[in-house]
């Protein structure tokens, strides 16, 4: 019977100081305001240098998720938005933070508003890039391997192409959802 009370003791003890361990190692890897900035300078690096965001914030628990509100991207600063959204959400992978790598599990769009342009030239563009730079590499660099869902979406497709007139469509309540899994795949973080 004292054996067992020992034994008790002494895993507790051991776990209580693999706890406190824990406690105080987990924030150095897991800082909210290292990893709110890293997530934000990849999403001014994905959408261009002229993003402007409303709120944001980052929760650790029960799993890394990062919510962005009020996104705004424009192609300069002094032009008009070719890209917004009312928020944006990603949910990320606990390991791979721990790791330094940003693997989204999902990717959340909640009314985003998007323009796509074809000028005089014939080339279409999209956040300011070229049809020939991919122009939906935006959503391949967050590399989703979960979830990606957009909700209450509008497309703007302007075509000034040939140069005698300009046209115009837009998609209304555009929704797009698409779950895939995935297999120890990461994207390792500057």
């Amino acid at each position: 019977m004292r054996r067992s009370v020992k034994k008790t003791l002494l895993w507790g003890s051991l776990g209580g100081l693999l706890l406190v361990g824990a406690l105080i190692i987990l924030p150095w890897f897991l800082n909210p305001d290292y990893l709110q900035s890293l997530v934000l300078s990849h999403i001014q690096q994905t959408l261009g240098s002229h993003v402007q965001v409303g709120r944001t914030s980052l929760a650790l628990f029960p799993s890394p998720h990062f919510l962005v509100s009020d996104i705004v991207v424009k192609e300069q600063a002094d032009s008009h938005a070719v890209f917004r959204a009312q928020s944006m959400s990603l949910e990320l992978g606990i390991g791979q933070l721990l790791q330094k790598k940003l693997v989204v599990k999902e990717f959340v769009l909640d009314y985003p508003e998007i323009e796509i342009h074809r000028d005089k030239a014939g080339d279409w563009r999209f956040l300011g890039k070229a049809g020939h730079d991919s122009s939906l590499s935006f959503l391949a660099s967050f590399l989703v391997l979960g979830k990606l869902e957009v909700t209450n979406g509008k497309i703007i497709v302007i075509d000034e192409s040939p140069s005698d007139s300009v046209r115009g469509v837009v998609l209304e309540d555009v929704a797009f959802l698409s779950e895939t899994s995935y297999e120890d795949v990461s994207f390792f973080l500057p």
